[in-house]
């Protein structure tokens, strides 16, 4: 047996040890709360059964939570008849219209909810929700609550 295996079962040992050590008090309490209960129950008196078959007869022809005895005014609403969600709003679509080149550079970028023509942006900009993360060539990153668009630009066709 190794040194590690030998210290650790002496550890194990003297834990179990020290746990019975603080229980011990304990376990005598309980015993001796099982003999005072034991003594109560043996001196207490017996039921009569008649006055609990009388009772159990009342309260199970009686309803205790509701003594109109009608149906609850509010309905339970069961999963699937449960009011839908809201529609999600639909995701704009954009288009990266052109590249302005400079430091920092710009992108316009076409249909940013809210904004009639292009919204020009910088890298870290926000507009209606929308950030510009990068622009890196001729590529722009937006990030929206959901969505990250890759929008490239595309050349004109002649």
């Amino acid at each position: 047996m190794t040194r590690v295996a030998t210290v650790l079962l002496v550890l194990t040992a003297a834990a179990g040890a020290w746990t019975a050590w603080r229980i011990a008090p304990i376990d005598r309490s309980i015993a001796a709360m099982d003999n005072v209960s034991g003594a109560i129950t043996n001196s207490a008196p017996k039921a009569d059964t008649a006055s609990i078959d009388s009772l159990s007869d009342l309260i199970v022809g009686r309803n205790l939570f509701r003594p109109s005895r009608s149906p609850a005014s509010v309905g339970w609403l069961e999963r699937d008849e449960a009011p839908a969600l809201p529609p999600r709003s639909p995701r704009p679509i954009l288009r990266l219209t052109g590249l302005i080149k400079g430091s920092p550079p710009a992108a316009v970028i076409d249909g940013v909810p809210g904004v009639p023509a292009g919204a020009v942006m910088v890298p870290g900009d926000t507009v209606q929700g929308l950030l510009l993360e990068a622009i890196v060539g001729d590529t722009a990153r937006v990030i929206g609550a959901d969505t990250t668009w890759i929008l490239i630009l595309r050349q004109a066709s002649q």
